[in-house]
């Protein structure tokens, strides 16, 4: 199936089924309220479910098989009869494979805006700390990232992420690197799984996590759980039953992200999500460093009561 919409461009491999088993499950999908790409999601999901004899709901609830989005180079229309094409990208994008961060992202995960935050997550002991700098000189941005990855040295228990700028991030050594959706299209994949960094991704909805597993990610990040105003979204809110179901299905460390409050903790963790991501939180606080506290004692006060 081809997809061409704005921002959003692939082939879903699927199992040579009726079409009509296609279209149904893609009409019950827009009716249920999705977005037309997460639509063609559940369609293929839906294909591989019906050869298990499962009804469509069954497919998307308790599926088999998540299919991996087989990204092309550009928007030029190839011709899908070609079995041979469709395999050589199908081979390549099994190819991706990155070290799991999952000792690290059980805790509280906080993304900070300058290193003056990063210093202080750094000394409040955080596993596992994400900087992300925006509208900086790129000159600026090098000095910064060196700064921080030369400052985690000095904290080998914690391990930092660097949004978004991966050639500064491999160039300084940093231990990981975070990467929304659209810069998967303008990365190195490549460059940056020789280099062995971690690299966790960005999703917020079925095809974003279809896209995200195929690079076989560190961990990948869903939400927003709540509504946020760190920043614009175009996605609807993702809520804690669309954390747990991932947190279920999927089989990289998740971390939930998006408005993630002391007062709707509790509700995260019933999710059995790996971790959390606080942004906001922690970058708006007149006290980071006692934030940063108060969520990760919360945080495995509920992991000890979940688990108990």
């Amino acid at each position: 199936m081809l997809c061409d919409w704005p921002f959003v461009f692939g082939c879903i491999p699927i199992p040579d089924v009726d079409e009509n088993i296609i279209i149904d499950s893609f009409n019950w999908s827009t009716k249920n309220g999705y977005i037309e790409e997460d639509a063609m999601i559940h369609a293929a999901m839906y294909a591989y479910g019906f050869g298990e004899k499962k009804s469509i709901k069954d497919s998307i609830l308790f599926p088999s098989c998540i299919p991996n989005l087989i990204d092309f180079p550009n928007k030029t229309i190839f011709n899908l009869s070609n079995d041979n094409f469709l395999k050589k990208f199908a081979d390549n994008a099994s190819t991706f494979s990155f070290p799991s961060a999952a000792k690290y992202i059980d805790s509280v995960y906080p993304i900070v805006d300058s290193i003056e935050l990063l210093h202080q997550m750094f000394d409040a002991g955080a596993k596992i700390i994400q900087l992300r700098l925006k509208e900086y000189h790129i000159g600026d941005l090098d000095k910064l990232i060196k700064r921080a990855c030369v400052l985690s040295l000095k904290y080998p228990s914690s391990k930092l992420f660097i949004n978004d700028h991966w050639n500064l991030a491999i160039q300084n050594g940093a231990y990981g690197i975070h990467l929304g959706q659209d810069d998967l299209f303008l990365a190195d994949m490549k460059a940056i799984e020789n280099s062995g960094l971690h690299i966790g991704l960005s999703s917020h909805s079925y095809w974003e996590v279809s896209r995200a597993i195929r690079y076989k990610p560190s961990y990948i990040a869903c939400g927003p759980i709540f509504p946020t105003k760190i920043k614009k979204m175009p996605w609807r809110i993702q809520g804690v039953q669309n954390l747990k179901y991932w947190s279920r299905v999927l089989k990289i460390p998740t971390v939930g992200i998006g408005g993630i409050s002391l007062s709707n903790l509790h509700e995260v963790k019933k999710t059995s999500c790996s971790g959390i991501s606080i942004i906001s939180a922690i970058v708006q606080s007149k006290h980071p460093r006692k934030t940063f506290n108060l969520f990760e004692s919360q945080w495995k006060k509920h992991r000890h009561e979940h688990i108990g």
